[in-house]
């Protein structure tokens, strides 16, 4: 249980666990975690972090600093989801480690109020999906020369 009172849903792997929780009653919030291995050096891994659908992917606002649009499709009875997140990287070399922090932009029209330089023709519309907020963020670490940590 947590201080909250809830109950996290947890699954662990061999090389990976899962962790979720609702978020208080009456509310859209839920949180999750997920941590693990990936086959592979950092610098292999740099496609989970730039992950997108749409022109406006990879779209530079700054030094370490993007937009993208993010589109998950889910199961029936749920339509897809997605988010426009403007995310902030930063390497550190001496570790082999990568951080990122996100944060979505809620509505095209508060664009311009959330990200210096976009107007609203840069961030599309929603059109047959949900679109929904998302903050964040993950750590990628160099475990060995052939495998990396995810949280």
């Amino acid at each position: 249980m947590s201080s909250r009172g809830l109950p996290w849903l947890k699954q662990d792997g061999e090389e990976f666990r899962v962790m979720y929780r609702e978020g208080p009653e009456g509310t859209p919030f839920h949180t999750m975690v997920v941590e693990g291995f990936v086959d592979g050096p950092v610098d292999v891994c740099k496609f989970m972090y730039l992950m997108g659908d749409m022109p406006l992917q990879k779209m530079k606002a700054g030094i370490g600093e993007q937009l993208s649009l993010v589109r998950m499709k889910v199961s029936w009875p749920l339509s897809t989801r997605e988010a426009i997140v403007h995310y902030y990287l930063f390497e550190y070399f001496q570790d082999d480690l990568i951080v990122v922090l996100t944060n979505s932009v809620s509505k095209s029209k508060n664009a311009t109020e959330t990200l210096y330089g976009f107007n609203n023709e840069v961030i599309p519309e929603e059109k047959d999906v949900v679109r929904i907020d998302l903050v964040g963020g993950f750590v990628l670490q160099n475990v060995t020369s052939e495998s990396s940590y995810f949280r």
